[in-house]
């Protein structure tokens, strides 16, 4: 008594065959490919520090060569025609920088909801996108706020400067 004879069927077929194992609450495919947030998250901090340097130091990369460089010297000047070319550099690093941890972190979160990625990486790749996105805005329009400001304090009119005579 109590006890089922084999070969009786209870009628609900057994839970390998509807699901497989890694569509279990918690579980994961074993042969999808490793998340990338500790690089991604490095990429974000890298772009956000350089971000920082091309918002906060803008104004030096105007003011500086255009006190090195003459116009009315008819020579070139080496030295400024240098630092002219190096003053491009925050920018265009930290624009790069942003849009390749941008592009990277889409893809590995559109591959982590196929589920061909780890996704215990999700909230780090998440964090290195909006990350990313932010210092995409900062790195286009603080230059663009530092010269409206510019042209406020030392514009032709002078709208908020205006020197003692």
């Amino acid at each position: 008594m109590g006890v089922k004879p084999e070969g009786i069927q209870t009628g609900q077929p057994p839970v390998k065959t509807v699901f497989e194992p890694w569509e279990l609450e918690g579980a994961t495919k074993r042969d999808c490919a490793p998340d990338r947030a500790g690089l991604l998250t490095g990429l974000a901090l890298f772009t956000t520090i350089a971000a920082w340097f091309n918002v906060t130091f803008f104004p030096l990369l105007l003011i500086v060569p255009a006190g090195i460089l003459d116009h009315k010297s008819t020579r070139r000047d080496p030295v400024g025609m240098t630092f002219c070319l190096l003053s491009l550099t925050p920018p265009l690093t930290a624009i790069g920088s942003a849009l390749v941890t941008r592009n990277l972190a889409a893809r590995d979160l559109e591959r982590i909801r196929t589920g061909d990625m780890d996704p215990r990486g999700q909230y780090e790749s998440e964090k290195a996108w909006s990350r990313a996105r932010i210092c995409l805005w900062a790195c286009l329009l603080g230059p663009c706020a530092w010269m409206i400001l510019g042209l406020l304090l030392c514009g032709g009119s002078g709208l908020l400067f205006r020197p003692l005579l």
